[in-house]
């Protein structure tokens, strides 16, 4: 058997007969092989420190360039299009794993693309240049690269949906370091770096989310160094040329890209009130300069100018439906209840408190949105006690008139702590198509019934706690944490409330029953949190009879027993030995 050290002995002798040339092919051989982590680590040792690690494979960076160049070019008459690569990544990734465990597709390997390596070579080599600051390397081939892989285009080249999120690279990243790379190429010729970077955007950005953003971040990074100043002269002198050019045609003509970068630019340099005038000089012609023009006369309270340029802004005609923004930046949104909202801020500065109640009860009547109810609220209650308890009533008396508000209408009487009234909308629905109200409403009853009390158990506590991660993405949750009141209850009060909380869970519970057996485990947990609730509520005895009557009722469905079972016995039996 030979040791380790017998066996680097013979590579040694074999090496000293290779001459200086053959060892540094038999190096260059090994530095393709080895992973990029593993490469850096190398070169970081050996290579001095303003050599990139891809000029180890690449005799030139005109060489690197030139390969840049033909593999682009190549890879968009579909040279590396792999059919086996469409099947896989053709399909929705949600179902992908599915289908290769069913045998309906094979798994596919990345790394056996031809395109997609040669695509990730050239982009970690083009990171190597940036990293090692040569900057008008890398920003060539970033141009190169990233005009390539427009969006939706990578399948068409490649087979592959998404190329650089399968390689493991961050767009954002990407298009970052293409900005930075051009402003510092450019560097002692700042004139450059304004052309070449909107050449970019106005040829290759169509789809590409935020990516006027990512300009304008680099831009403000650097505060008012000469790049930030000759692309800002330039846009300036292609939005001047609009003054002389025809009048846009169409219903809604959206501001050319220079205008709506220019006016990003000088309002993340110098604030939102400073393209006030630039947004003034251009609203006729592009409509959307109305919302930029609003948040300026915000940020310089200037409110009469605000209320002019607001109901301008609502007499426009509605946009198309189909409307979309190219390069895939937008400006501020439009909406209507937007504009509503600015324009009642403005009247509540200048004191005119039923003009901007006017203003929040129409954004409300149009979105129908709770919090956009209590914006409305909060001024009717400014205006008198009286006109709220009109408006609430009003309100309530429409929403009541449309099935498909219920579950607003149970949070405007529970905001009101009208519990009574939110129960009775709910208490004899059922169905797939009532379960929002239905467990917003149990929650709230079962959430003011345990208020101030501590409960022991898995369950009911849970129902407490899940209410801050759940707010985020759920509007029932964050409606019950921040705007649920809950009143210190008698105990007669309290007991009413607990039998309301699980004759609605119980609805729940059966909605999930019948739905077949995928929900019998959501089931099993309403099960389980009932059982706790009759624990602490000191009727298991009742919670048992009911227990019962559901299992014989629903026999035949022999897993279901087992299901629950397997959930509720558990609370049951601690109940038992505490007792």
């Amino acid at each position: 058997m030979h040791t380790q050290t017998d066996t680097l002995t013979q590579i040694r002798q074999h090496l000293t007969k290779k001459s200086a040339d053959e060892l540094v092919d038999l190096l260059m051989d090994l530095l393709q092989q080895i992973d990029e982590a593993t490469r850096r680590r190398f070169w970081e040792q050996v290579a001095p420190s303003d050599l990139a690690t891809a000029d180890l494979r690449y005799p030139s960076p005109e060489s690197f360039l030139a390969d840049v160049g033909t593999f682009v070019a190549a890879a968009a008459i579909g040279e590396y299009y792999d059919e086996e690569a469409a099947e896989y990544f053709g399909d929705d990734p949600v179902d992908r794993d599915y289908h290769v465990q069913r045998g309906y597709i094979d798994e596919y390997d990345i790394a056996y693309h031809i395109g997609m390596s040669k695509l990730k070579g050239l982009l970690g080599a083009a990171g190597s240049y940036y990293e090692s600051g040569r900057f008008d390397v890398a920003a060539d081939a970033y141009e190169q690269l990233l005009g390539l892989l427009l969006p939706d285009q990578g399948y068409d080249m490649f087979g592959v949906d998404n190329p650089l999120s399968e390689l493991g690279f961050n767009d954002r990243q990407l298009v970052e370091r293409l900005f930075v790379a051009l402003r510092q190429a450019s560097a002692t010729e700042p004139e450059r770096f304004a052309p070449r970077a909107l050449a970019f955007l106005e040829s290759r950005s169509e789809g590409w989310q935020d990516l006027s953003q990512y300009l304008i971040q680099s831009c403000q990074a650097e505060g008012a160094q000469e790049p930030v100043a000759a692309l800002q002269r330039h846009l300036e002198e292609k939005v001047a040329e609009l003054d002389s050019s025809p009048a846009p045609k169409g219903e809604w003509p959206v501001a050319p890209l220079p205008l709506r970068l220019l006016i990003r630019l000088i309002r993340a340099l110098d604030g939102p009130g400073a393209a006030v005038e630039l947004c003034v000089r251009f609203r006729f012609r592009y409509p959307d300069l109305y919302m930029p023009l609003l948040e300026g006369c915000t940020a310089q309270e200037a409110w009469t100018e605000l209320l002019r340029f607001g109901a301008a802004a609502l007499a426009l005609p509605s946009r198309p439906r189909a409307y979309r923004y190219p390069h895939g930046d937008q400006l501020p949104n439009l909406a209507p209840g937007v504009v509503r909202n600015r324009m009642a801020w403005a009247q509540q500065q200048l004191g005119d408190l039923p003009a901007a109640f006017a203003q929040r009860r129409v954004v409300f009547e149009e979105s129908a949105e709770f919090e956009d109810y209590l914006a409305a609220l909060e001024l009717a209650q400014q205006l008198g006690e009286s006109a709220a308890q009109e408006y609430t009533i009003g309100v309530i008396a429409h929403l009541g008139q449309k099935a498909g508000q219920r579950s607003l209408l149970c949070r405007v009487y529970l905001y009101a702590s009208d519990y009574e009234s939110a129960f009775g909308v709910v208490e004899n629905l059922s169905g797939y198509g009532a379960l929002d109200e239905l467990k917003l409403v149990a929650k709230a009853h079962l959430l003011t019934a345990l208020h101030g009390q501590s409960v022991d158990g898995e369950y009911v506590p849970q129902v407490r706690t899940d209410l801050d991660g759940k707010a985020a993405y759920n509007e029932y949750a964050r409606f019950l944490r921040d705007h649920l009141h809950t009143p210190d209850l008698t105990p007669p009060q309290r007991a009413l409330y607990i039998q309301r909380a699980e004759h609605l869970y119980r609805a729940i519970l059966e909605t999930h029953v019948a739905a077949g057996s995928k929900r019998y485990d959501t089931a099993a947990y309403y099960c389980a949190l009932l059982a706790e609730i009759a624990v602490h509520a000191g009727h298991v005895d009742e919670f048992v009879a009911w227990y019962e009557d559901l299992l014989a009722r629903h026999s035949r469905k022999r897993s279901l027993r087992g299901i629950l079972d397997a959930k509720t016995q558990p609370v049951l039996c601690r109940t038992a030995q505490d007792s």
